[in-house]
């Protein structure tokens, strides 16, 4: 009798045949756990932002706006993950090379924003620095993702 890894007969397969060009197929089953857990640790950063962004912007009800403003950074967050995972700049960046120069490039447009922000809203300045700095971050991205073609 000839053993299991003896020459004369190839690994895995009881009746030594060769099974080439077959690919393995490999499934991944995903639940509700692997996606909750897949969305706090990509969109983590943005829920935590969001959150202090809106209930500064939000005064009068600092927990519906820090709600708000967490699904709205998270989202941010989570949609940027999505987009980099289905374009060009994830063969060449990872993930978090990517996510240093967005927030590089959108550094002007955040200053810009939030100094036109405190300036056109004396009254609290604080919320239109953050209202500013959100709106030129986005704009200064966009315009850079426009100029460029990628990040």
């Amino acid at each position: 009798m000839q053993s299991p890894n003896s020459p004369g007969r190839a690994i895995g397969y009881p009746s030594g045949r060769e099974d080439k060009g077959r690919a393995i197929e490999i499934d991944l089953h995903w639940g509700p756990g692997v996606y909750a857990l897949f969305a706090l640790a990509t969109g983590g950063p943005g829920f935590v932002l969001g959150a202090v962004c809106g209930a500064i912007l939000w005064r009068g009800h600092r927990f519906w706006g820090a709600t708000a403003g967490a699904l709205a950074g998270g989202a941010v967050l989570i949609g940027f993950f999505l987009w980099w995972a289905d374009g060009p700049a994830s063969v060449s960046l990872d993930y978090f090379a990517a996510m240093a120069r967005a927030a590089l490039h959108s550094l002007p447009g955040l200053i810009a924003g939030a100094a036109i922000g405190a300036w056109r809203w004396p009254a609290r300045r604080l919320a239109g620095a953050v209202a500013g700095g959100l709106i030129g971050a986005v704009l200064g991205l966009a315009v850079w993702i426009a100029i460029s073609g990628a990040l």
